[in-house]
């Protein structure tokens, strides 16, 4: 006798720390949507597990969150949501079948993911998918796996302005990995700042990120890198000029790294250079060029001097 399946409709729910209500105008694909949640909803979700599971929600939610939004006396937490389905045999004890988990979270790392670094290349902001858990139902009971990403530190909330939203929904379609090695290497740097936890090896990330971009080879590294900088990201001479005065004090900080083991980093020094890492990666995609094509216009161009604008 052969034994009955049925097909079982499965969520998905990732808790989205360092933002707040302006992300839920962030369009996704696949099935993916971004929701608000309470935490009366939240915690009820996750009653049948561990409170080890419970006491790790609570401490994200304190952390991350910043309430603006109040309904019912229960404060809002935002999530992206999707679902699928799986054929679940009785044998199994309605366990969901690996491999239709297996596929799901292959569409998490292929897009997801890289949906949530694009986002944080757009813009400034400590966006990220803290917390995963999936349950169904089966009558009054609910299963659940979960998973807890690598732990967050926040310095700045991920939050967009109406002016941006259209523009942000248009970027987070930008086509990865990027074509060019250089600007991926720098783009891998970039969002390995965000998830290494001491502050003197994230600083070295992001300036290994800007040498991926920007070093030619050779010596005078200090030089080069800054003056690079300068002219991709500088408006005008004067703000040429800032930038380089600004890069080089950074490249300061990088020597006492190296040379002493380590240096007392302001966040406002960390968050300095992470920005100025984000906005050459951006630019250079929208030059595209080759990095040897790319230095070459760089060293011929004076400060304030931008001919890819024209």
């Amino acid at each position: 006798m052969s034994l009955k399946s049925k097909i079982m409709e499965v969520h998905f729910v990732g808790l989205l720390v360092n933002v707040d209500s302006s992300i839920l105008n962030v369009k996704l694909d696949h099935g993916f949507k971004i929701q608000e949640m309470n935490t009366k909803d939240a915690f009820g979700l996750l009653s049948s597990e561990d409170q080890d599971s419970l006491y790790v929600m609570q401490e994200l939610i304190d952390t991350h969150y910043k309430y603006e939004d109040v309904s019912n006396n229960s404060e809002k937490l935002y999530i992206v949501h999707n679902t699928y389905n799986t054929n679940v045999g009785r044998e199994m004890y309605d366990i969901p079948r690996l491999q239709d988990f297996i596929k799901f979270n292959q569409l998490i790392d292929s897009y997801l993911v890289p949906t949530l670094k694009l986002m944080r290349l757009f813009k400034g902001g400590d966006i990220c998918l803290a917390y995963i858990f999936y349950y169904y139902h089966e009558g009054t009971n609910k299963a659940y796996m979960k998973s807890i990403k690598q732990e967050i530190f926040p310095f700045e909330t991920f939050k967009l302005d109406i002016s941006e939203i259209d523009s942000l929904n248009n970027f987070i379609q930008t086509e990865l990995p990027f074509k060019e090695e250089f600007l991926e290497m720098a783009f891998e740097n970039f969002n390995l700042s965000y998830e290494v936890s001491n502050k003197n090896l994230s600083f070295l990330v992001l300036i290994n990120g800007l040498e991926a971009l920007f070093n030619p080879g050779g010596g005078e590294l200090t030089y080069r890198i800054s003056r690079n900088v300068a002219v991709l990201l500088g408006e005008n001479k004067k703000n040429a000029e800032d930038i380089q005065t600004k890069m080089k004090k950074l490249y300061r900080i990088r020597s006492k790294i190296v040379h002493n083991g380590g240096a007392d980093i302001k966040d406002e020094e960390l968050l300095k250079l992470r920005h100025y890492l984000r906005e050459s990666i951006k630019e250079i995609y929208q030059i595209n060029k080759s990095k040897d094509d790319l230095l070459n216009m760089l060293n011929s161009c004076g400060f304030g001097h931008r001919p890819w604008e024209d």
